[in-house]
């Protein structure tokens, strides 16, 4: 991070741009890469994110949002891409499976969400799959948020 930040040897001592977010990068690892250069240089992120006004992006909570949403880091863009997650021509299995892992985590936040909790979201994805293309989407669409509004949802 310092070599980042600051530049390696070989290196003019003068504050190196970050590199553009890609998608296969960790977007909490980005951000902190980002935090550390904003604080350093003492920008804040102004330019980042056109969308927030000048008091938005002033606040490090609400720009990190903004970036984590524009990139698809939240908790159904996890969920989608752990389900459509595919091995990449040049991806070693072991970076698969670590990429697919982090979707998982990033989706069901097993450090906040109690077992239980964890457990029914995945019944409930299964249960809507088992549906059908059609009842499934359309009990997906009314938002249950247990396993039971969902099956009451499906039986109308």
């Amino acid at each position: 991070l310092t070599v980042a930040v600051q530049g390696g040897a070989g290196v003019a001592s003068r504050w190196q741009q970050p590199t553009k977010m890609m998608a296969e990068d960790h977007p909490e690892a980005y951000l902190q890469l980002f935090e550390a250069l904003a604080n350093a240089v003492n920008r804040g992120g102004a330019s980042c994110c056109h969308t927030l006004s000048a008091e938005e992006v002033m606040v490090y909570a609400t720009l990190k949002t903004a970036i984590l949403n524009r990139v698809g880091a939240t908790t159904e863009g996890f969920h989608q891409r752990l389900w459509e997650g595919r091995l990449g021509e040049t991806e070693h299995p072991c970076t698969l499976a670590h990429r697919l892992h982090d979707y998982a985590v990033g989706w069901l936040d097993p450090g906040t969400n109690s077992k239980d909790w964890v457990a029914e979201l995945v019944v409930m994805e299964q249960f809507l799959e088992a549906l059908g293309p059609v009842l499934g989407l359309w009990v997906w669409r009314q938002g249950p948020r247990t396993l039971d509004k969902a099956v009451t949802m499906a039986e109308i």
